[in-house]
């Protein structure tokens, strides 16, 4: 008897892991993927932006106040702002685009580039006001047409080999734009840390990570742009390891 009551008050243990599980499974299937990548670096660029803000301002601001003057304290960034806004939505539309098959598919991802290259614009008023204008005007030209390039001239079964090496060559061009943004982020890095003013690092560090990880959803966009497969699927990022 003993042993029976024993046994109905055992209870079985309570697997604390499903939780943790779930989390890592639903955080990985919302991050693979350009549409994934591209929301990592935009989420980590405004979450990190409004940290690093908030460390470097006085006990006097409120963190709301932190948040009001990250967000929309300037000119810069506001239109930063802005932009980070679209370049999520387009992020999703990415993401989402794989989760269809054929033309509905393609659709969506021209809606992406659409949506991406008004972003650019964007983003674009807000580089020529900090940093290097000049390299910050040039990547942000580069990222205009690439995307506008191929939300009009998008990937098509079937197109004429002239029409298909164009818009290869305007995914690569979107690729390229990252190099001049990285570069004016290096400049500022330099003269930074030359100069001595570590507290001022901090941005230009995290927005190189986002733009690393920016490139690699471009890359991610390009290869699978290229396949053309009748159900496209979004690459978890190891797929892209050699």
């Amino acid at each position: 008897m003993e042993v029976l009551l024993a046994t109905q008050d055992a209870q079985d243990p309570v697997d604390s892991s499903t939780f943790f599980d779930s989390l890592r499974d639903a955080v990985v299937g919302r991050s693979k993927g350009p549409g994934g990548l591209y929301n990592v670096g935009n989420v980590i660029a405004l979450v990190g932006g409004i940290l690093i803000q908030s460390l470097s301002v006085g006990q006097t601001s409120t963190f709301g106040d932190v948040i009001f003057q990250y967000l929309f304290g300037s000119p810069a960034a506001s239109w930063l702002t802005l932009a980070v806004l679209i370049f999520l939505i387009s992020g999703e539309v990415y993401h989402r685009a794989w989760s269809l098959s054929g033309e509905k598919a393609l659709l969506m991802v021209r809606l992406g580039d659409g949506l991406s290259g008004v972003a650019a614009v964007v983003l674009t008023f807000a580089l020529v006001q900090v940093g290097d204008a000049l390299l910050g005007l040039i990547g942000g030209i580069m990222l205009i047409i690439g995307k506008f390039g191929t939300a009009v001239l998008p990937e098509r079964p079937h197109a004429p080999p002239f029409s298909a090496k164009a818009t290869k060559f305007l995914r690569l061009l979107v690729v390229a734009s990252r190099a001049p943004s990285l570069a004016a982020l290096a400049v500022t890095i330099f003269v930074a840390a030359t100069d001595g003013v570590l507290s001022t690092l901090a941005m230009p560090v995290l927005m190189v990570l986002c733009y690393l990880l920016w490139l690699w959803a471009d890359i991610l966009l390009l290869r699978i742009s290229t396949t053309l497969p009748e159900k496209p699927r979004e690459p978890c990022p190891l797929d892209f390891m050699p």
